[in-house]
């Protein structure tokens, strides 16, 4: 298995819907690795023989879907 480190948005965007719904779930393994002389917090995402190494603030970064049961709707119509 090969370990790779990779910011969220270069994974594709199939491993990047899984691996979102993984992490909504509570399913990654959070750990602590190297990147460029830093200790970065990221998540462990496996996939097809290779671990993906994603550090959290490339994640954090994603904007939240809307959640539609929340949003209210207003009518304006009759208004001038």
């Amino acid at each position: 298995m090969k370990n790779l480190i990779c910011k969220f948005y270069d994974l594709p965007g199939d491993f990047q819907v899984e691996m979102m719904g993984l992490l909504r779930e509570g399913e990654l393994e959070r750990t602590s690795f190297p990147k460029r002389g830093k200790v970065v917090d990221g998540v462990i995402f496996l996939k097809d023989d290779t671990k993906y190494l994603v550090p959290m603030h490339s994640i954090a970064r994603i904007k939240p879907e809307p959640d539609l049961d929340t949003v209210e709707v207003h009518s304006f119509e009759g208004e001038e």
